[in-house]
Formats: C-alpha cells, sequence, structure tokens
C-alpha cells in the first residue's frame, strides 16, 4: 500500500472511530489515549494528522456530522417537485425504510450541540454553520412550494423551518429513551402529518 494511501487511511480511522466514541461516551469522555488504543496505532499517528483534541473534533464536525445532515436532510431538498411530497419521502427514507441501523444513542448532531456548545465558541459556530444551513435549505424549500401553489400562503417559512429542524432532532433524541421501534415509527408519522398541514 502506497504510504499516503496509507496515512488517508489511517486518518479516515481516526475520524470514524472518534465520532463513534464521542457520540456514544462524549467529548470528556472520549480520550487519546481511549482512541489509539482501540485503533491500535500510535499517539504519534494521532499528532501526524492533528493538532490537538480540538482540532481533531472540530474535523469530525466539518467532515462527518456536516456531511452527514448534508447527505440525509438537506440534498434531497433540491429535487424538483412538491414540497410536501419531498419533505415525507425524505422522512420515509431516513427513518422507515432505510437499511442503516437506527441506534439508541441519538441525533449525533444534537450529542455535539448539547456537549460541545458550551466548551468553546469554536464548537457552538462550526455546529451553528450545520443548522443555519440546513434551516436555509428547507426555508428556500417552503418558500418555492408557496410560489408554486403547494404550500399555502399562511405557512411561517422560517419557524417551519426550525419547527421541522427541532422535531427530527428530537425523533431522534427520545430514541434514546424509548428504543420501541413502532413508537418511533409513530413519533415520524407525527411529524409527517404536521408537514401535511402546510399544503395550500
Amino acid at each position: 500500500m502506497r504510504q499516503s494511501i496509507k496515512k488517508e487511511l489511517t486518518r479516515q480511522q481516526l475520524l470514524s472511530k472518534g465520532y463513534e466514541l464521542i457520540n456514544k461516551y462524549g467529548y470528556h469522555g472520549t480520550s487519546i489515549d481511549k482512541l489509539i488504543s482501540e485503533l491500535k496505532i500510535t499517539k504519534g499517528s494521532f499528532y501526524y494528522h492533528f493538532k490537538s483534541k480540538e482540532d481533531f473534533t472540530l474535523t469530525i464536525i466539518r467532515e462527518i456530522i456536516s456531511d452527514n445532515i448534508t447527505r440525509d436532510f438537506i440534498a434531497p431538498l433540491k429535487l424538483k417537485g412538491n414540497p410536501i411530497f419531498i419533505l415525507t419521502d425524505c422522512l420515509d427514507e431516513k427513518f422507515i425504510n432505510s437499511k442503516r441501523t437506527l441506534t439508541d444513542t441519538g441525533s449525533p448532531l444534537t450529542n455535539f450541540i448539547t456537549e460541545l456548545s458550551v466548551i468553546n465558541k469554536t464548537f457552538k459556530d462550526e455546529l451553528k454553520k450545520i443548522t443555519d444551513k440546513w434551516a436555509v435549505a428547507l426555508v428556500l424549500l417552503i418558500q418555492d412550494g408557496k410560489m408554486n401553489g403547494h404550500i399555502a400562503r399562511f405557512v411561517d417559512s422560517d419557524a417551519s423551518a426550525m419547527f421541522i429542524i427541532a422535531s427530527i432532532e428530537g425523533v431522534q433524541t427520545l430514541r434514546q429513551l424509548d428504543s420501541n421501534k413502532a413508537h418511533y415509527i409513530n413519533f415520524v408519522q407525527q411529524l409527517k402529518l404536521y408537514i401535511n398541514c402546510l399544503k395550500a
């Protein structure tokens, strides 16, 4: 294996394992020693790629959390068509039809916001960029729906966008308390009912 490929593989393994551990044990519960022990690599390998634990965590936010939100909840909003169907199809794809295993650790975005936004402003700002990008995509979709007659004109685009984000994050967070999949699906169905109430 070429050295450059091996280094990039190590970097990706560090990010993936760090994301998993921080999401499960929290920022303070995840040490660099624990990380490198699980991956069976040297501390030098970690510091070759990242200046510090803070730099490492920022990279996880930028390259994993942000990318996952974009893939699951922002990219689908770029589709053309009725926003009501686009939104409900997005929820079905993520929560109902997905073959990816649903975890009981809640929403990674919410987990990171809850713990990291109070640690320092840099973490908070990076996480806010993600929610802002998501909100803008939703607002644009809702406004387009209003212009095309799919969504009622009285709907507050900004408030509805934030409510949808809060509900999606809340659905995932509640799974930490109740792992019954039927209940989880019911939560999603209630959110879909709200979205259908936006119809013109």
